[in-house]
């Protein structure tokens, strides 16, 4: 998330722990707190302090190289 070049955005998304062979794994997620988690996002809620939930995907482009 830091790496974002966004000071305010709000993501949905889910965080995900893995299985040493790479797959999801729920049981790690909720397990001993030792599981590394990724966060994978798969949308856009809020982006410089705007609703952009109803603006269509081709828009954003000129929303987000705005200073």
């Amino acid at each position: 998330m830091r790496a974002l070049p966004f000071k305010r955005v709000m993501l949905d998304g889910e965080a995900v722990a893995h299985c040493l062979d790479g797959l999801p794994d729920f049981h790690r997620l909720v397990g001993d707190g030792q599981a590394t988690a990724c966060f994978y996002a798969f949308d856009l809620l809020w982006l410089k302090a705007q609703d952009v939930r109803g603006v269509e995907a081709p828009k954003f482009r000129p929303i987000s190289t705005r200073p």
